[in-house]
């Protein structure tokens, strides 16, 4: 079974205060990546449709 994600907000949580220092981030610049309604510009329903390929990428 898996593990329980630790709530972050409550103050038995150890705290590592330089975690961005080894995490991933991604930035999703909407108008250029999915069209949904097909007017050449990326839309939030567009990338709403592609959450399960961001979710694959991690």
């Amino acid at each position: 079974m898996a593990q329980p994600v630790a709530d972050p907000f409550r103050t038995e949580t150890p705290r590592q205060p330089h975690w961005f220092k080894t995490a991933v981030f991604y930035e999703v610049s909407v108008r250029g990546y999915a069209d949904s309604n097909g007017d050449g510009y990326g839309d939030l329903r567009g990338l709403i449709n592609k959450l399960d390929h961001l979710q694959w990428l991690g």
